[in-house]
């Protein structure tokens, strides 16, 4: 609609980035729906691999901030190498945690890809079973060591909230694989929603494309281009603006 009347338009190839799993067959308004991964891949007993079978990324990191590393291109192979990916995790998380929907425990539905070695698992997901190896081993080695040298999981505040919040530091998200079976989920980025849209000035007013601003039209909240850009402040990290920029477009609409 502020395309018809002549707006500038900014921040269009964001959103609100979230891993998402699609669990089959479950529906929602007649289309197929998708949950958000947000504690299955902090917790601890799991990691996270691309189609290589390898790690690239913290797992515990923000959400919002994963969406880049699932949009990385490979521009040599034509493909997103991280999206999508999947999540590895062993029986002690599946015992202890839900995970997308299944309750923790030992019955896992037949979605649920799994099995008594890594090597088969990584047949079963089409990934080299020797580099999936490799990277399990790496896993192992050093989160018993309560490390993660190649993505930091573990060192920040952050990473250990959404974690096993009955475990003391680095162990609430970082903790070795070692109870068969293992298991693997296909993760895939998702949006929350969208946060481009028109571009407005400091007082809400939509920019006109033509120079300067369209009189009587404000933008506000998720349908202005987000001030924040691509960055995603945390939880309510969306409410705080639309309230701050709704109430400046409300006195700039008053004062018109």
């Amino acid at each position: 609609m502020a395309m018809n009347v002549g707006a500038k338009l900014g921040n269009m190839r964001n959103a609100w980035w979230v891993p998402v799993v699609k669990v089959p067959g479950e529906m929602q308004y007649g289309h197929e729906s998708s949950r958000l991964i947000l504690l299955e891949r902090t917790r601890p007993h799991s990691f996270m691999v691309n189609r290589e079978g390898k790690r690239f990324t913290n797992e515990a990191g923000n959400y919002n901030a994963m969406g880049g590393v699932f949009h990385a291109f490979d521009p040599q192979k034509f493909e997103y190498p991280n999206n999508p990916c999947w999540l590895i995790f062993d029986h002690k998380h599946k015992t202890l945690y839900d995970v997308a929907g299944c309750p923790a425990g030992d019955n896992a539905p037949d979605w649920m890809i799994q099995s008594e070695t890594i090597g088969e698992l990584a047949n079963l997901i089409s990934v080299e079973p020797e580099i999936l190896k490799a990277t399990f081993e790496r896993f192992n080695k050093f989160a018993s060591k309560g490390e993660d040298p190649d993505f930091k999981r573990g060192e920040s505040a952050y990473d250990t909230f959404n974690g096993d919040q009955s475990q003391e530091g680095v162990k609430a998200t970082l903790q070795a694989l070692t109870t068969p079976p293992y298991y693997a989920i296909k993760v895939e980025g998702g949006a929350l929603g969208t946060n481009g849209g028109p571009k407005t000035d400091a007082n809400c007013r939509v920019l006109s494309l033509n120079g300067g601003v369209i009189n009587g039209l404000y933008a506000a909240g998720n349908a202005m281009a987000a001030p924040t850009g691509m960055v995603y402040g945390g939880a309510g990290g969306t409410i705080g603006p639309a309230m701050t920029f709704g109430y400046i477009a409300g006195i700039s609409a008053a004062n018109r």
